[in-house]
């Protein structure tokens, strides 16, 4: 597998078959959860380039398909090429088939500061509590 790059990861995750997802359960149940965070940045009436995973201990900055944040990636993906992927891509392509994710409307501000956390600090406080203003508001 040393010819792993992010077409490849990308091919690998579009041809995955409902059967295949399902069988994924650790993924599936993920997705379930609704983990996933999909971003829309109002100042600029746009969907942000990427999601968020919401862990329990960490959060993972996910580009659809292409790129996670989490040691799973960077390590088995991009340096050992072991594999093609990590759950939290699968989890988000399960997600957004299956309408399974959370959608959050904030600012630029908000946004940098949130993948600067996650960067930084490896879990973001900010989005916890602006998901926490959302639930509230309903």
């Amino acid at each position: 597998m040393s010819n792993i790059d992010s077409n490849t990861t990308m091919e690998y995750i579009e041809g995955l078959t409902e059967r295949e997802l399902r069988n994924m359960r650790e993924a599936y149940a993920l997705a379930g959860l609704r983990k996933m965070i999909r971003i829309f940045i109002k100042d600029y009436g746009m969907e942000a380039p990427t999601w968020i995973y919401l862990g329990h201990r960490e959060d993972h900055i996910v580009i659809p398909k292409t790129y996670c944040t989490c040691k799973n990636f960077n390590i088995g993906v991009m340096t050992r090429k072991q594999l093609l992927s990590c759950k939290h891509l699968i989890v988000q392509w399960i997600a957004e088939r299956n309408n399974r994710y959370r959608t959050l409307r904030i600012n630029i501000d908000d946004y940098r500061k949130i993948i600067k956390e996650i960067l930084e600090i490896g879990i973001s406080p900010t989005i916890r509590k602006l998901l926490y203003m959302e639930k509230t508001k309903r």
